[in-house]
């Protein structure tokens, strides 16, 4: 998050990705850091095989896009309502 919001606040586009399991204290850090409108890109799950690894990756790319690209994430690339 720290260095997300760094790259942020110096212009250079960043997204953070998030394993689901530290999405809370990646809202805990974001308001700290009073940086609220940087959304963390949240995936489901939790590492493992590499294989796994793979498609996490993969499916967290919709929301760094989007994030790189517009500065924030619609509610299908965004973190599940249980904020």
């Amino acid at each position: 998050m720290h260095d997300g919001i760094n790259f942020e606040t110096t212009g250079v586009p960043a997204a953070v990705v998030v394993l689901n399991v530290f999405k809370e204290l990646a809202y805990m850090k974001r308001r700290q850091l009073n940086c609220e409108r940087f959304d963390p890109v949240i995936i489901q799950g939790l590492l493992g095989l590499p294989e796994v690894c793979r498609q996490m990756g993969e499916a967290s790319l919709p929301g760094v896009i989007e994030w790189l690209t517009t500065g924030k994430l619609s509610s299908t690339n965004a973190a599940p309502a249980t904020r």
